[in-house]
């Protein structure tokens, strides 16, 4: 039941989504500096930086569990080391 509600809500996000980009199509301007312009779909403009967010905090979050993992292996050998073992 759970696994059926997590996909009606990915589905209605992924809809959601779809529906904002198709009434945002109109292209904005972006400008960079002097020089650089970008012309992009105002979805982009807004979609973009979001997802780009998404990454950077997935990435962040995958560096924090490899480093909970570390200290793990450091605690449990540091537990071995010392004679008592949890098991």
């Amino acid at each position: 039941m759970r696994t059926f509600v997590n996909t009606i809500g990915i589905v209605f996000v992924l809809f959601v989504l779809v529906f904002f980009c198709m009434q945002n199509t109109a292209c904005v301007q972006l400008n960079l500096y002097s020089e650089a312009k970008l012309n992009l779909p105002l979805w982009g403009l807004v979609l973009g930086p979001f997802f780009i967010g998404i990454i950077m905090g997935s990435l962040l979050d995958v560096l924090k569990i490899l480093n909970l993992k570390k200290e793990l292996r450091r605690l449990k050998q540091e537990l071995r080391s010392s004679g008592m073992t949890g098991q």
